[in-house]
């Protein structure tokens, strides 16, 4: 995952904007509406501002990378606010989703965007972060339109976005891909994307580094390494694949900027500790094949509780002494119970196998330990995991306590 500020290294910040330059999207226009987002006091107020693919069209749930990018943002311990004037998920319910509030409007494009931003902060108020995905509708009018007006465009709202949060961070993401109508499988014919990526994505740089020349906290996404094409559900939304593809993305430029250590983080997680690890594999040689992870730890007398969290991406499995966790998906509430499987004293072996679908990927996990004499200790994903890009069979694999030392186990690499 590439992610600059203005070219240069990312430092922490307390208050930020995340701009996805990213739309996609055919539909009417959507009226501001009558109520502002509640307030929640203390939190990150995130304004996910941007088109249909912020809407969530073609998603399993309606609201595409929203529940996910939410589940992963409260899961590592974060207090979040989603923003907007809008909380439609294309008439769905998701529960998975906390916080409904969002700005994706189905059709629009920069300079649309642009019309209205003044009216969604007078009605939402200040924020402290952004998520903006817009640009792709612009990919309809041809190159002149990329090249002049659409970036231009840009700007202009970027400037805005300034005048109304002048502290916040601005992440401006690069387009993701899509075909041409109708969907045609020669690239070379795909004349849309030769756009994005020839015309608007190679401008979003040097943009950028303008806006910090003005003092904007301005950031660059690399989300066209997102997704693949067979992420893609139709000519230009994500399927549910991509989603949680976009989501990882966001999440990394998120914690990036805002690391746990920051404020607005829950007391009752450990900070600082808990990272991705992933294979030390250069790209795209992991892709669609599993990897394996694994670590053993010690359980002392008298464990009373333990809980865990983990994030598989973008898919796999977990277990613990050999025990398949029943959960598969990319991310798992913190709330999971392993005090039955960790009582013993002794030593134990958490192992992952998991397999990428796009870009880099990997693991990270923690488990929260509680002892009867109040102590208290924590398991989690460091430099401490190893690895291994071998198939090994699971039965040996996620049940041997000890590591063999093997040159197919390595020290793991942060998630890039």
């Amino acid at each position: 995952m590439r992610f600059m500020r203005g070219g240069s290294a990312v430092h922490s910040m307390k208050r930020f904007i995340i701009v996805a330059v990213l739309a996609a999207a055919f539909g009417g226009s959507v009226a501001i509406g009558d109520t502002p987002s509640v307030r929640q006091e203390g939190a990150i107020r995130i304004m996910l501002l941007g088109d249909s693919i912020t809407h969530g069209s073609h998603s399993s749930t309606g609201n595409g990378y929203r529940a996910p990018l939410w589940n992963a943002l409260t899961n590592l311990g974060y207090r979040v606010d989603f923003v907007g004037t809008q909380t439609d998920s294309y008439g769905r319910f998701d529960p998975t989703l906390g916080d409904p509030d969002h700005e994706g409007i189905s059709g629009i494009t920069i300079a649309g965007t642009l019309k209205r931003i003044d009216g969604v902060f007078d009605k939402c108020g200040a924020v402290d972060c952004v998520l903006m995905l817009l640009g792709t509708n612009e990919s309809l009018m041809g190159e002149r339109v990329f090249r002049n007006e659409a970036t231009n465009s840009l700007v202009r709202l970027l400037d805005r976005i300034y005048a109304r949060s002048p502290s916040a961070e601005v992440v401006v993401a690069t387009l993701m891909p899509r075909w041409t109508e109708p969907k045609v499988g020669n690239v070379a014919a795909n004349w849309k994307y030769a756009a994005i990526t020839n015309v608007f994505n190679p401008a979003v740089p040097g943009i950028v580094a303008g806006q910090c020349a003005r003092g904007q906290h301005a950031h660059v996404l690399d989300m066209h390494a997102a997704l693949r094409f067979d992420q893609l559900a139709d000519e230009v939304h994500p399927n549910d694949s991509g989603y949680a593809s976009m989501a990882k993305f966001w999440l990394g430029a998120f914690t990036n900027i805002f690391p746990r250590t920051s404020l607005n983080v829950s007391d009752d997680l450990p900070t600082s500790v808990v990272m991705w690890v992933c294979p030390d594999e250069p790209f795209p040689a992991g892709i669609g094949k599993p990897r394996h992870y694994r670590k053993t730890f010690e359980i002392k007398e008298g464990l009373v509780k333990a809980t865990a969290r983990w994030w598989v991406d973008d898919t796999g499995s977990v277990f613990v002494d050999g025990n398949k966790m029943p959960y598969s998906a990319m991310m798992v509430d913190k709330s999971v119970d392993l005090t039955a499987l960790l009582k013993k004293p002794g030593r134990h072996v958490l192992a992952v196998e998991g397999t990428n679908l796009a870009a880099a990927g990997g693991v990270c996990m923690s488990i929260d330990l509680e002892y009867a004499d109040g102590r208290y200790d924590s398991v989690y994903t460091d430099d401490t995991w190893r690895y291994s890009t071998t198939n090994y069979q699971l039965s040996t694999f996620a049940k041997a306590t000890v590591d063999k030392p093997t040159t197919n186990y390595q020290l793991p690499t942060g998630l890039p």
